[in-house]
């Protein structure tokens, strides 16, 4: 097996977010909004905390899932996970920035299947139709928005896991070494 493949029980796989929580995380949302509608103000900052921990919980996949492709051997991902999860935050980029990253991930995922089988312009769409729901219509369906998307990228992780190895023809040229080029 070629030096790029990634074993479908290696630990890297292993690293993925589990989407499944954020699922749950996305039905605590739902109980405690359908508490604070029911039972008043009290409960509306527990409802501000699940729908904040369910987003940072979104960030940290978001985190993982640059983690595991900037692992792969034989590629160089264009985005670092600390940057990946940064660019979230900047007003108005963030509205480009969810397009970006998700796109990054099907270049990844493309060259890793050799096929154009991932589209990235669908988690993006997801991403922001997502945020777009929460904010006017409801949290909890804006919620399972956003981890549809990660569900949708993970699962391309791992097909392009299973892939078969990219020819030495296709992997990445290593790195400039020279610091510099005077000679």
């Amino acid at each position: 097996m070629a030096e790029s493949a990634i074993i479908p029980n290696d630990p890297t796989l292993a690293r993925l977010p589990k989407v499944w929580v954020g699922f749950v995380l996305s039905g605590s949302v739902l109980v405690t909004e359908t508490l604070a509608e029911t039972l008043g103000s009290s409960w509306d900052t527990v409802f501000d905390t699940a729908a904040i921990g369910t987003w940072c919980y979104w960030l940290f996949c978001v985190f993982r899932f640059h983690d595991v492709v900037g692992s792969v051997p034989g590629y160089r991902h264009p985005i670092s996970p600390a940057r990946a999860v940064a660019m979230h935050f900047l007003p108005l980029y963030n509205l480009y920035w969810v397009f970006r990253w998700p796109s990054r991930i099907a270049l990844f995922v493309n060259w890793r299947t050799q096929s154009k089988s991932m589209k990235g312009w669908i988690p993006g769409i997801l991403v922001l139709g997502s945020v777009i729901v929460m904010r006017l219509i409801d949290g909890f369906v804006g919620c399972v928005m956003l981890f549809g998307a990660g569900a949708y990228i993970s699962s391309w992780i791992r097909r392009a896991a299973r892939a078969a190895p990219v020819p030495p023809s296709a992997l990445a040229p290593p790195p400039y070494s020279q610091v510099l080029p005077l000679s």
